[in-house]
């Protein structure tokens, strides 16, 4: 592979400096290097160092300081308005939980740091003076693809189950194959993702579902989905990989097999925040609901009442996900998405809040603040969609009085 230059920001290339002057040796570490080689913008930048956090401290002793994370060694530094992380070196102990060490051992030679981690890829340190610090090459793994564990697989996953779905994830998202040994101990320790947090597998199997190579990466290590989330017919997984990269749309496809309320408990195993619960249920609902007939003369009026009890946005994704299954016909998507275009450019009223009336010009003419009163506002928003009266307000609130 093609060595990329690593150019680490200003701001870490200081925070390096500092301590360097202080007499230690920092490092950025992890995925942001492993982006860097692979020519990627690091969304952000951890640093390491054989400095112990009392150390660490006293090199930046002119700055804010939160300690939150001392018991792993991790010191956040507040350098030039930015908040660092800074981790000492170090060797973990017995994982008795199958996600946490029972202790944390700091310690001043790297090579136990890096060796603690979980995939080559992110086991890289680099310094400018030192270079690229590669003992298991994972560089030449990125040149490879594959994501494979920092020594043996069985050992790691146990030490943290969520790595089993951090594989998966990893390979979704870089296009990565998972090596066989990795990928055997993936599978043959799959139980252990019972030990882990329904947020933390969340997190990660949403990142997992919306990268590229979703797909190829759920059929092959099904058993771990499986374990997961039960059966997943082979078409929902098709229809994935053709649905955009939308968490909550590719969740409905992922459980479109299901009806509304089962594909909600799903959701609700995982954590989910309401909103994207509420979308996923909405989305498997509408896999069993026809869309309008193109043919029929009232298509377009039944499209407008579509939108109006979805609105563009959830009937968007309505759209998406048929197309995914490619259970409506063609012409009707792209028919439906063309008065939907239309409507929207032309700001129609599909909506009791752009009814030319509202709920005070109702009560001047004496609807009580009632039910009823929406009611007649729902009413008027049909005839409008209707297009039996005009949405203007003499009109609407005469149509009112009669009823």
């Amino acid at each position: 592979m093609e060595r990329r230059d690593i150019v680490l920001p200003d701001k870490i290339l200081a925070v390096i400096d500092r301590l360097s002057r202080g007499g230690y040796r920092g490092y950025a570490v992890g995925g942001c290097v492993r982006d860097m080689l692979m020519g990627k913008e690091p969304h952000d930048f951890d640093v390491t160092t054989d400095a112990f956090p009392s150390e660490t401290r006293e090199c930046f002793s002119d700055c804010d300081v939160i300690l939150t994370g001392l018991r792993h060694g991790t010191v956040t530094v507040v350098f030039d308005k930015e908040n660092i992380e800074i981790t000492t070196f170090r060797a973990d102990g017995e994982y008795l939980d199958n996600r946490h060490p029972s202790e944390v051992t700091f310690v001043r030679n790297i090579a136990e740091d890096l060796s603690r981690r979980d995939f080559t890829v992110n086991a890289m340190a680099y310094n400018p003076e030192v270079g690229l610090v590669d003992m298991f090459d994972g560089e030449a793994d990125i040149e490879r693809k594959i994501i494979r564990c920092v020594g043996d697989p069985d050992e790691r996953f146990n030490e943290d189950g969520l790595r089993i779905l951090r594989a998966m994830r990893f390979a979704s998202v870089l296009g990565f194959e998972i090596e066989k040994n990795t990928a055997d101990s993936l599978i043959r320790n799959k139980n252990l993702l019972h030990n882990i947090s329904a947020e933390r597998i969340y997190s990660e199997f949403t990142k997992l579902l919306i990268g590229d190579g979703a797909k190829n990466i759920i059929t092959e290590f099904y058993p771990v989905i499986f374990e997961l989330f039960g059966e997943i017919p082979i078409e929902n997984i098709e229809a994935v990989e053709r649905c955009p990269k939308h968490r909550a749309i590719r969740y409905a496809a992922l459980f479109a097999h299901l009806d509304s309320r089962a594909a909600g408990e799903k959701m609700h195993f995982l954590k989910t925040d309401n909103e994207t619960l509420r979308i996923v249920k909405k989305l498997v609902e509408s896999m069993s609901d026809p869309l309008p007939s193109v043919s029929s003369e009232r298509f377009e009026k039944d499209v407008m009442h579509l939108i109006s009890k979805n609105g563009y946005t959830d009937l968007e994704m309505i759209i998406k996900i048929k197309q995914a299954f490619g259970n409506e016909n063609r012409d009707v998507l792209d028919g439906v998405s063309t008065v939907m275009k239309r409507a929207k450019k032309a700001n129609a009223c599909i909506a009791i809040n752009q009814l030319a009336v509202g709920g005070k010009d109702l009560a001047e003419i004496g609807v009580p603040k009632s039910p009823k009163m929406g009611e007649i506002l729902g009413n008027l928003l049909y005839l409008v969609i209707e297009g039996e009266i005009e949405n203007e307000r003499n009109a609407l609130l005469e149509r009112a009085r009669e009823m």
